[in-house]
C-alpha cells in the first residue's frame, strides 16, 4: 500500500510535492483540523454521475453483445441520510445445444454521500467475470469479455473567499489486468486547479493507492471531476473449458472544503509544531547519552 500527500500551491500548474506519512499527519491536515468544520465553507451547484459496462459472448458464429451507460445528475444536494447512485450492468451469455457455452458480466456503480457541500466522500465499485463451460474448437471458437468500471463523476460546488481543499483518495484492485488505465482527478475553475493522474496499486487485498492532494481555493466556482475508463476486465478467448475469471475495483474519495483558520490558529499549530519539535530533539539527546553509557 502506497501513502502520500500532494499539495499544490496558489498558482494553477505548480507542481505536486510528496509528503512522507508522519509530516502528512502532522503538517497537511493540521491546518483542516484548525479550520474546524466544513460547514458553510461551500455552496452545492450540481452533481453528475455517468457509469458504464460492456459485455461480449460468442460461441460459433452466435455472438451476443451488450452495453449500458447510465446518467444520474441533480441540482439539489443529495439528503444527507442518504445516497445518489448511478448503477450500469450488462450481461451476455451464449449457449450450444443445451449446455452453457460462455457467460460475461459487468457491473460499474457510483455513489455520493454528502453531509453538506463542503464535506462529501464518493465510492465506485467494479466487477467483471466470464464463465466458461464449454470448450474452444477449431469449428466452434468459444469467447467472451466483460468490461466494468467506466465512469465519470462531476461535481460544481462554488466557494466565497479562500478555502482549504483536500481531496482524499483509496483505490483498490483486486486481479487488475496489465494496462488499465489511470484515474483522472481533476479541479478547474480557477486558483488552486489541478490535474492528476492516478494508477491502482497491483492486486490482491491491501494493494490499494492511498494518499491525498491539498490546495487553496480563491473565491469562484469550481468543477471537480472524477473519471475513469474501464478499470477491470475478464476474457476468455478460445481456450478450454475453465472456470470463472473475475476482476474488480474500489475506488474511494473523501472530499473536504474549510475555511482558512484564523491567525490565532496559526499560533496554536506553529506553537504545537515547536512542542513536538522540542520532543524529538529531547528523544534523540536521551538516546544518545544511553548509547554513550553503554
Amino acid at each position: 500500500m502506497m501513502a502520500e500527500a500532494r499539495v499544490h500551491g496558489l498558482a494553477t500548474g505548480v507542481q505536486p510535492m510528496t509528503i512522507c506519512k508522519p509530516a502528512l499527519r502532522s503538517s497537511v491536515f493540521a491546518a483542516a483540523l484548525l479550520a474546524g468544520t466544513s460547514a458553510q465553507a461551500a455552496t452545492f451547484v450540481d452533481l453528475s454521475m455517468t457509469t458504464s459496462t460492456s459485455v461480449i459472448a460468442r460461441v460459433g458464429a452466435n455472438t451476443q453483445t451488450r452495453t449500458n451507460s447510465t446518467p444520474f445528475t441533480t441540482s439539489v444536494m443529495p439528503n444527507p441520510a442518504g445516497a445518489a447512485t448511478s448503477l450500469a450492468s450488462a450481461s451476455a451469455r451464449r449457449t450450444s445445444t443445451s449446455t452453457t457455452g460462455i457467460q460475461a458480466n459487468a457491473t460499474t456503480t457510483a455513489s455520493a454521500f454528502f453531509v453538506d457541500a463542503g464535506e462529501a466522500s464518493f465510492d465506485i465499485t467494479s466487477g467483471a467475470s466470464v464463465f466458461q463451460t464449454l470448450a474452444s474448437t477449431t469449428s466452434v471458437p468459444v469467447s467472451g469479455r466483460a468490461d466494468a468500471g467506466a465512469y465519470t463523476v462531476n461535481y460544481t460546488f462554488s466557494i466565497v473567499g479562500p478555502k482549504v481543499f483536500s481531496l482524499g483518495y483509496n483505490l483498490w484492485a483486486l486481479n487488475l489486468p496489465a494496462g488499465a488505465g489511470p484515474v483522472m482527478v481533476a479541479l478547474s475553475g480557477g486558483i488552486g486547479s489541478f490535474s492528476e493522474n492516478l494508477a491502482h496499486m497491483g492486486s490482491g487485498p491491501g494493494a490499494a493507492n492511498v494518499g491525498s492532494i491539498t490546495t487553496m481555493l480563491a473565491t469562484g466556482t469550481y468543477l471537480l471531476s472524477v473519471s475513469s475508463s474501464f478499470e477491470s476486465f475478464a476474457e476468455r478467448i478460445n481456450r478450454p473449458m475453465g472456470n470463472t475469471q473475475s476482476l474488480a475495483t474500489e475506488d474511494h474519495f473523501d472530499l473536504s472544503i474549510a475555511s482558512v483558520p484564523e491567525p490565532s490558529a496559526w499560533s496554536l499549530l506553529i506553537v504545537g509544531f515547536g512542542a513536538t519539535g522540542a520532543a524529538m530533539r529531547r528523544r534523540r539527546t536521551h538516546l544518545k547519552l544511553l548509547l554513550t553509557r553503554a
